[in-house]
């Protein structure tokens, strides 16, 4: 098994997290969001739609929202995401955030190491901003969550959002690192998508959304973030990048 962790960590430089349901509990937050918009809408939904929609683009979601509920008189792809992004945003700034285990441990091991920690998300530059300031007000290690990151990219910083690769490629480009230096840890079939059409090793974070089917193209399965946290402090002798000063 050791060797097993050897391989995969021997390279890495550049560690990139996916946002909602890999640093922070966000996604029943999505999926309460969608049940607001389509009560609002006195649309009847199953629990199975609402699941299916997480981890996918809010564009893409008002498309199947149309397409299963509002074929006949379908929404504005725009004004339908301005809707739905409102409440989401009301939601995640009414609460205070933590970050899911683990994360905390990870963060400072990688800082520790000197591996770079990019963030690449399908959410919009405000939403990220939003949720980084709460974890930085809601943590246990007292992380500056808005500043620890070498590179923060929002899904309206690219021409497309996840599946497609644009967020992975922007996150390297500007990380400055080879894309087989770098790993990501992802929780949709999306996000794996996009990560692997850029050839980068990727990491699926089990969670309630995703289904055992959806991880097929990843490199690695884990339960929880602790799971990497103990693969790298298992192996104290490792060199996991260039230790930068400071």
């Amino acid at each position: 098994m050791k060797n097993q962790q050897y391989s995969i960590l021997k390279k890495r430089e550049a560690i990139i997290l996916d946002m909602d349901g890999v640093i922070v509990d966000s996604e029943p937050i999505h999926a309460e969001s969608f049940r607001m918009f389509l009560d609002n809408l006195n649309v009847s939904y199953t629990e199975e739609f609402i699941n299916d929609l997480v981890g996918h683009s809010v564009d893409s979601n008002i498309q199947a929202v149309n397409q299963e509920y509002l074929s006949e008189n379908p929404l504005d792809i725009k004004e339908g995401v301005k809707i739905r992004d409102a409440l989401y945003l009301g939601l995640i700034t009414d609460r205070p955030l933590k970050p899911l285990d683990g994360i905390e441990d990870l963060i400072l091991l990688c800082k520790k190491k000197g591996i770079k920690l990019g963030l690449a998300s399908s959410s919009v530059r405000e939403q990220i901003d939003a949720i980084l300031k709460s974890l930085s007000q809601n943590n246990r290690q007292n992380i500056n969550f808005q500043t620890v990151f070498d590179v923060t990219v929002g899904g309206d910083e690219v021409s497309q959002k996840k599946p497609a690769p644009d967020i992975y490629h922007k996150a390297i480009q500007i990380l400055g690192i080879d894309r087989d230096k770098c790993m990501v840890i992802e929780d949709s079939e999306a996000g794996i998508i996009s990560a692997k059409a850029n050839d980068i090793f990727c990491i699926a974070l089990r969670n309630q959304f995703l289904k055992e089917n959806k991880t097929f193209a990843a490199d690695l399965v884990i339960n929880s973030i602790n799971d990497v946290v103990n693969m790298m402090q298992s192996l104290p002798g490792l060199q996991l990048g260039t230790k930068r000063g400071g």
